[in-house]
């Protein structure tokens, strides 16, 4: 404060001389040791605080979580985390294994269920099969197959319905050479058309060709062990028809029965056909 001043304003100085120089000023360096001392200690206060925050909101997320329910003190049961597969995309738990598939009913190799699909036994070889050869409508469904279990090939014609199920099944070529032609005679046979006719008794006992077909061959009186007719009236014939071979074993019963044999299976000559029905017979196949 200058003397000009001093003059003007007496008070001051004596203000100046009560106060004197004060206490001695701290060093800059203590001052800026001080104030890094104090901001680490704010440093570690604010940590601990949040870290207290932290854990006060996780306990209060695992009270909501196991308090939601019912609103009973049950311990609640928390499903684990799904996790990441071996490809880095998440992966639930293992799939449940699939149901055994439908066996045919009653140990049978083959069959149909209730919605007409084919069901197949384990073991079971299909070779061919022919939808609904007999015209069903839902629910009722109908079908050809050829099939092989132990070694042996088979035809049936399955048919199922609200009423049940039936099968007929034959081995493959026992009259036959193709599935499609057996399974046409076993239509036949089912709607009353009692199967393929190829001939017809004339009045003296022998056969006379339906239209389009040619008699080739034929020898009445054929006699085999309890089989043919013991009075010497079965007759054996050989035919063509469509262009295919037909080997024919005709009874004139009433009404008549005729068997017709694809050639392929019943042989090249007449005795090789009556020798391949008698051994059907002894085998006890027959030819139906």
């Amino acid at each position: 404060m200058t003397d000009d001043n001093a003059s003007q304003f007496p008070q001051l100085d004596r203000i100046d001389t009560a106060i004197g120089d004060g206490p001695a000023l701290t060093p800059v360096d203590q001052h800026l040791r001080s104030g890094q001392r104090a901001l680490r200690r704010r440093r570690i206060a604010s940590a601990a605080v949040g870290g207290l925050a932290v854990a006060a909101v996780a306990v209060t997320g695992v009270a909501i979580t196991s308090g939601m329910g019912d609103g009973k003190d049950s311990p609640q049961t928390v499903a684990p985390a799904t996790q990441p597969s071996a490809d880095g995309s998440e992966s639930d738990s293992p799939a449940p294994t699939p149901p055994a598939p439908e066996q045919p009913a009653n140990g049978d190799d083959v069959g149909l269920s209730s919605d007409g699909t084919l069901l197949v036994r384990d073991g079971v070889e299909v070779i061919e099969q022919i939808n609904n050869p007999l015209g069903a409508q839902p629910p009722e469904y109908s079908m050809g197959v050829s099939y092989r279990t132990h070694g042996k090939e088979l035809w049936t014609l399955l048919e199922t319905g609200p009423d049940g199920s039936s099968a007929s099944t034959d081995p493959a070529r026992k009259a036959f050479a193709t599935l499609d032609l057996w399974v046409d005679d076993q239509v036949a046979v089912q709607i009353g058309e009692g199967g393929l006719k190829l001939v017809r008794f004339a009045k003296d006992g022998s056969l006379v060709p339906l239209d389009g077909v040619e008699i080739l061959e034929q020898r009445s009186g054929v006699m085999i062990p309890d089989y043919t007719d013991p009075d010497g009236s079965t007759v054996a014939a050989l035919v063509t028809f469509e262009g295919n071979r037909w080997w024919i074993m005709a009874w004139p019963e009433n009404p008549p029965r005729i068997f017709p044999v694809s050639g392929s299976v019943g042989g090249k000559t007449m005795d090789d056909f009556i020798a391949y029905v008698t051994a059907q017979v002894g085998g006890g196949e027959g030819l139906r």
